[in-house]
């Protein structure tokens, strides 16, 4: 698996797809259905930016089209903020397992990529040092010709590969949408509680369809333990 890193945070990745170069060339007007799919994409982008509350991630949303996101185990408590792109000495402070990357959708490409923002680890010796080009992922790679992938199944890919690099057959290893049930019950407010809690299990909603049956179990026990914080902060509220 090819990736690529990148060092610059203060500009947009120039980059454009072979693929997309030739569909520039012969369809000139981009179509209902990929207009529908980009603005699909967008949307997700956003819900995925400003999800609080996962185990396994951090993220925060640069923009309309640009998410940093921070993958791994023991990240920083989900409390933490940090300001549009990640700084050099805030990488530097990152625990050695977790990984660093730039999500995006640009419009100009119909399709999601994913950079490299952190230095490939030890574990994670396949990673190529090209500062030009995005990850090759199967997943982003086949984006035009897989209709029915969402952007919320190129993070699962990214968190499952970020934390069980070596596992050819990771998928259903570990359940990437694990919730960090701690940080619901440190937020200040019930009001707080209530809209964290319900965007998550709208999320989890959306993505339990999707997701590994060897996980699903896993999604649905942290389901249950949401709805009933979610019945509490609304009885505390009364």
């Amino acid at each position: 698996m090819n990736y690529s890193y990148q060092s610059s945070y203060n500009q947009q990745p120039q980059y454009q797809h072979p693929q997309q170069q030739q569909r520039s060339q012969h369809q000139p007007q981009t179509s209902v259905s990929s207009s529908t799919r980009l603005s699909q994409a967008l949307a997700d982008l956003i819900t995925i930016g400003c999800l609080k509350g996962l185990r396994y991630v951090r993220s925060n949303l640069r923009g309309r089209e640009e998410c940093i996101l921070l993958i791994g185990k023991d990240l920083p408590s989900s409390h933490t903020q940090f300001d549009g792109g990640l700084t050099d000495p805030e990488l530097a402070a990152l625990p050695p397992s977790a990984m660093a990357y730039l999500l995006a959708v640009y419009a100009r490409y119909q399709r999601p990529f994913a950079w490299l923002r952190s230095s490939p680890s030890a574990a994670h010796h396949t990673l190529s040092s090209n500062p030009d080009h995005p990850l090759s992922l199967p997943i982003t790679e086949n984006w035009i010709d897989a209709p029915e992938t969402r952007l919320a199944d190129v993070l699962s890919f990214l968190i499952t590969q970020s934390l069980s690099p070596a596992t050819t057959e990771a998928a259903g290893a570990i359940n990437p949408w694990s919730v960090d049930l701690a940080y619901f019950d440190t937020l200040s407010t019930n009001q707080e509680r209530i809209v964290r809690i319900s965007a998550m299990l709208l999320f989890l909603q959306n993505v339990l369809p999707r997701a590994h049956p060897k996980v699903m179990p896993s999604i649905l026990q942290d389901v249950e333990a949401l709805q009933k914080r979610l019945t509490q902060a609304y009885k505390m509220l009364l």
